[in-house]
């Protein structure tokens, strides 16, 4: 027997719910996570301290936590100075070191701190190669109540400069100086070809 479009649109209605509802323990919650740095812009090899916090009066609790990172720029060697990427790309959190990809608690988290009217975790790293990074935070929340995440955070990383030499990775200079040729040639082609359609 055909359905009237009265019975249409409440079923419809109905199995919107549900998909809501299948979907809501990975809701991304409206909670206000800090993520702040001590220093925006380092050399490699120097110490940076990473806090990221909620207000003490926050209802949270958490499972597990984690970091992701994307690079958006470089520093090229010809211009001697940073360049920004066309879009972002990840790269493993290893470039950072001591800054874990993240953690998961056989229970809920315990917090590094509570002061100052905050509660959170802080986290020590060494940047290990050259490069113009933005770094995010999530909390993932006890008892399926979603996750939360912090904004981006920028971060730059210059190279090494020592005895004429430009160093933009202490732990595999010959990858990252391969990788930096490759960098720059597609950075000049597209200065190029923007320049090109300037003059058109």
């Amino acid at each position: 027997m055909p359905r009237t479009l009265l019975q249409l649109v409440v079923v419809s209605f109905l199995d919107l719910c549900l998909l809501c509802e299948a979907f809501s323990g990975d809701e991304v919650q409206q909670q206000s996570l800090s993520l702040r740095l001590n220093k925006h812009d380092v050399q490699i090899g120097e110490q940076v301290i990473l806090r990221e916090f909620v207000p003490v009066a926050a209802a949270v609790s958490l499972r597990s936590l984690s970091h992701n990172m994307d690079r958006i720029g470089f520093y090229h060697s010809g211009l001697k100075q940073m360049v920004d990427l066309d879009d972002y790309h990840g790269v493993d959190l290893t470039v950072l070191d001591g800054l874990p990809d993240g953690f998961v608690g056989s229970g809920v988290l315990a917090f590094d701190f509570k002061r100052d009217g905050y509660k959170g975790y802080e986290f020590r790293f060494r940047p290990k190669r050259a490069g113009t990074y933005v770094l995010q935070a999530t909390w993932r929340l006890d008892g399926g109540k979603g996750q939360i995440k912090s904004k981006m955070v920028r971060l730059t990383v210059r190279p090494i400069e020592k005895s004429n030499q430009i160093i933009l990775d202490i732990e595999d200079p010959k990858a990252a100086a391969q990788e930096q040729v490759e960098m720059e040639k597609w950075y000049d082609l597209l200065q190029e070809e923007w320049k090109d359609k300037d003059q058109e």
